[in-house]
């Protein structure tokens, strides 16, 4: 039986790193996913613009739910200009195929967020909304290869999310293929509360491929869990957890330590039930994963959902 915290929390990236399967073979996995049983943890197919057309060319018959990762720019007046040419491109797919481009992820202009001008930064993001429509959009801060820079850039970038009342939401990037791309427990848990306190949507990407963080050796680091993650959050808004109570859940490696029992959620002593998990899920969104199998199988080995 679905899970409120786990439906469709899975977005399917089979064709970035480490995967970075081509786009016929992960397009034709995705298909066989929606057939599975345990289809219901599926979400999106995260596609790149600039293949939108390739995969229109794709042979099905069903309807493909996109997340689409847009061009972005490093300034502003790029910004907007190309994610105005992604959204011709959505359109095209839009007359042309039976998928539907159910969100837009862009990483946001360094230029602006170097400013730190969090009313000129929320003023360009709705402006990007606005052409988008109907279209969910999801911008991330960029990470540069230092995670101080990131982390101002995280506030302001929060700070003018957060003028937006819930209508953008917060992509953060949680790992890589290298140690360096991992976010400290520290970090993570700051981009959590910070999107918490603004009830900005939050999406992940990239280094969650399992349950429960753990140390893995093809990255030489520890690796965060999606249970962590998205069971944390849910916490964190239910009982409004402290930094520090939040990285501990962060950064629990025990899957014991974890329960979802009758659509509810719980760690240790702190719990939170399936009705309030629902209402939550709209500020819970979902995570980019090129594996699906992995955190299936994982799943099922930890026996962690018992109904």
């Amino acid at each position: 039986m679905p899970h409120p915290l786990l439906q469709n929390l899975i977005d399917y990236a089979g064709l970035f790193p480490p995967a970075s399967l081509p786009l016929a073979e992960a397009w034709g996995h995705y298909g066989r996913y929606r057939a599975q049983p345990e289809a219901w943890l599926l979400g999106n197919f995260i596609i790149p613009v600039g293949q939108l057309s390739a995969a229109s060319e794709l042979p099905t018959t069903a309807s493909y739910p996109l997340s689409v990762l847009g061009q972005g720019g490093i300034i502003a007046s790029d910004w907007l200009h190309n994610l105005t040419a992604d959204m011709a491109a959505i359109v095209r797919t839009h007359a042309t195929t039976p998928h539907r481009a159910h969100a837009c992820e862009v990483r946001l202009p360094s230029e602006v967020l170097a400013k730190g001008n969090a009313a000129e930064l929320s003023q360009l993001i709705a402006h990007g909304k606005q052409i988008l429509g109907g279209i969910a959009l999801f911008v991330e801060v960029p990470y540069e290869g230092d995670w101080a820079v990131w982390g101002e850039w995280l506030e302001v970038a929060t700070a003018a999310l957060s003028q937006l009342n819930g209508t953008v939401g917060l992509k953060i990037r949680c790992g890589g293929v290298a140690a360096h791309q991992f976010p400290s427990l520290r970090r993570l848990a700051t981009a959590v509360l910070l999107a918490r306190d603004g009830r900005i949507p939050l999406k992940a990407t990239a280094g969650l491929h399992h349950p429960v963080r753990h140390y893995h050796d093809s990255v030489h680091t520890h690796m965060h869990g999606f249970l962590n993650l998205f069971g944390g959050a849910a916490l964190a808004h239910a009982h409004g957890l402290s930094h520090a109570q939040l990285t501990a859940v962060l950064g629990e490696e025990d899957p014991s330590a974890f329960k979802l029992e009758s659509g509810g959620f719980q760690w240790r002593h702190w719990q939170i039930g399936g009705e309030e998990i629902g209402r939550l899920r709209p500020l819970l969104t979902s995570y980019g994963s090129c594996s699906f199998d992995e955190p299936c199988e994982d799943l099922s080995e930890l026996r962690v959902l018992s109904d």
